[in-house]
């Protein structure tokens, strides 16, 4: 395995894919609940996380750090919540992925998924 193709994350390892270069934030996440919830704090939504504004930044910051021209910008929805929005029509994000399986897992890269868990510490 070629160095840094992982984080560490309080004692586990997440890999991040050579060929796509995401990792699984959907494992990330729930290890981090399990790890808050020893330390007696209340679990996080990840759902929550991706609409924050933090998270939101950071997203646009690793798409344009891979895709130079993205078309990329954060609206909010509501205080809570921000999307990012892409003035054209049909665009995907490279650095944030869905499974289509039935649990909907999240791929995010390397930089998502060290902001994510940051925000599962605090």
């Amino acid at each position: 395995m070629v160095e840094d193709s992982y984080i560490d994350f309080c004692g586990k390892r997440f890999y991040i894919e050579m060929d796509t270069e995401l990792g699984d934030l959907t494992e990330l996440w729930a290890y981090g609940n399990s790890v808050r919830f020893k330390r007696g704090l209340e679990a996080l939504d990840i759902e929550d996380y991706l609409r924050s504004e933090g998270a939101c930044q950071v997203i646009m910051t690793s798409e344009r750090s891979r895709v130079k021209k993205t078309r990329y910008r954060v609206e909010a929805l509501n205080i809570r919540h921000f999307v990012l929005v892409s003035d054209k029509e049909g665009d995907e994000l490279t650095v944030l992925k869905r499974s289509r399986n039935k649990h909907g897992d999240v791929w995010a890269c390397r930089s998502i998924m060290r902001h994510a868990a940051l925000e599962l510490l605090n």
